[in-house]
């Protein structure tokens, strides 16, 4: 199906260098094309077969954006959105946007005191959340009213939204659980619009318009899910079935009635599938491609995947601060070798700055319009270098044709008095004890020793009993551990660090 010739979007990029012809657009020029292009095609569904189209979700879209835009909603300000994954998101989500919001995204799932961490650092003027299965709007005014309810008044407004720009933030989102090193990450129209259009064109060969049909299992809160299910599908009148494994049968019968022809998914969702009874009893034939990001896939699962379905599995290098996407192997036969986005640039350095050779490694660092406009805080280190580049702390091997081989995060090994030591196997033995939520790994100055921070739910949990443990498992000598400080989270606190940086 063609675009009218009026749309902006009429010349879709099919070109890497045609992206660029997009960059003066905001996202409310995507709202806007789904009523205008995909008004009468359905947008989701839910476990139960139930469609809502894109007509549908635009109006009451509209309608929250004028109802928060008349309680005091100004350009810039941060809402929250704490909900499970619903057709509602993209209500909220489009009417955040489209009344000037900054949109931010929180797991449900957290703990109240991570909760509230969260709500600190947003500084959010405005929350939508679930309570008891009913959505409500509130506000640090005291605001508190059924999500409906204000659809049906701001149906009812005059109001006029404002005019954004392609430099207006749109996004808050942050880089790991509630520490002080979680990164809250800001993000322009143009960067999310832009790594939308990236992501359409890196899958433009598989995807026909208004004819996909996606699975997505994933949380809407997670930032890649979040690019695909509320910006990229979009962009091609694609139809989301938001279903996942802990809908029980109903999700199976989903995969049965719906004629799936893409899935949306990451590594531990297709090991999960494929090891289900019930997998080969599906019927696969119009499953086009799937697609993953966050992780790398595992050699096995994608191989045991195409024997099952006969599809491949597309692999996306993802990045918080990219907005979502840098890269992806959808163009190569070989697993995680990775072709760069359209318009992204790269230089691959070592630990001296300078650029390194084919066949060699060193630390990644990219330049492109989907790169975030910055932190949200001033605390944390300036992630760019002299030539604009963002430092991205992943090591990656150049391969020929600009192309690169993901292999290890820069922080994933250690040299302690000469030995290495990967501290994410290292805070993997740890968390087989009773109790523990989360490990910290560093080296302590001069790489003489290595510190220890363990979040536990176990009161009993002590020094020794951690170094008894390494010592048993024989990980770690028990000389090279310095200090060990363990955090009672027995109250639910967040932790104070993450296991290891997880840009994902």
């Amino acid at each position: 199906m063609p675009f009218s010739p009026n749309s902006p979007f009429s010349n879709l990029a099919t070109q890497q260098d045609c992206l660029l012809q997009y960059e003066h657009l905001s996202l409310v020029d995507i709202i806007d094309l789904l009523d205008e292009e995909f008004s009468d095609y359905p947008a989701f569904c839910d476990i139960k077969g139930h469609n809502v189209y894109y007509n549908e979700i635009v109006r009451d879209a509209r309608s929250v954006a004028k109802y928060l835009t008349s309680v005091g909603l100004n350009i810039g300000d941060k809402v929250v959105l704490r909900m499970t994954n619903r057709a509602d998101y993209a209500v909220a989500c489009y009417g955040v946007i489209l009344a000037g919001g900054v949109v931010v995204n929180i797991n449900p799932m957290l703990h109240p005191k991570q909760y509230q961490w969260y709500l600190k650092q947003a500084q959010a003027s405005f929350i939508i959340t679930e309570t008891s299965n009913e959505l409500r709007i509130l506000s640090q005014d005291e605001l508190n009213i059924a999500f409906y309810t204000a659809i049906a008044r701001g149906e009812k407004l005059k109001t006029r939204l404002p005019t954004l720009s392609p430099h207006h933030l749109a996004i808050m989102q942050f880089t790991n659980t509630p520490s002080p090193s979680s990164k809250p990450i800001l993000l322009t129209h143009q960067n999310v619009l832009v790594n939308a259009m990236q992501i359409r064109e890196m899958l433009d060969t598989h995807i026909q318009i208004s004819r996909e049909t996606w699975l997505c299992p994933l949380p809407l809160y997670h930032h890649f899910n979040f690019m695909c299910v509320m910006w990229t599908i979009p962009l091609t009148g694609g139809k989301t079935i938001l279903a996942s494994p802990r809908d029980g049968e109903g999700f199976w019968q989903c995969l049965e009635d719906e004629m799936i022809t893409a899935i949306l998914g990451i590594e531990p969702f297709f090991a999960m599938m494929l090891h289900h009874p019930d997998i080969t009893k599906l019927y696969w034939d119009r499953l086009k491609f799937s697609i993953t990001g966050a992780m790398q896939l595992n050699k096995n699962t994608i191989e045991k995947w195409k024997e099952i379905t006969g599809s491949e599995i597309f692999e996306f290098y993802t990045l918080s601060e990219a907005s979502a996407v840098i890269a992806s192997n959808k163009n190569n036969d070989q697993i995680n070798i990775l072709e760069l986005a359209p318009e992204t640039q790269h230089q691959i350095i070592d630990r001296k700055g300078y650029e390194v050779s084919v066949g060699s490694t060193g630390q990644l660092c990219i330049k492109g319009p989907q790169i975030m406009h910055g932190y949200s805080s001033n605390r944390h280190e300036y992630p760019f270098n002299s030539t604009g580049f963002f430092k991205t702390g992943d090591i990656v091997k150049r391969h020929p044709n600009n192309k690169i081989e993901f292999i290890k995060k820069q922080t994933d090994s250690i040299f302690i008095q000469g030995h290495e030591y990967f501290p994410e196997e290292i805070a993997q033995l740890v968390k087989r004890l009773p109790g523990i939520d989360h490990v910290q790994v560093k080296p302590q100055l001069h790489h003489q020793n290595i510190d220890l921070v363990i979040a536990t739910q176990n009161q009993s949990m002590d020094k020794n009993t951690i170094l008894q443990w390494l010592e048993k498992n024989k990980s770690l000598e028990n000389d090279y551990i310095g200090n060990v400080q363990i955090i009672d989270t027995s109250d639910h606190q967040p932790p104070p660090t993450p296991d290891i940086s997880d840009r994902i």
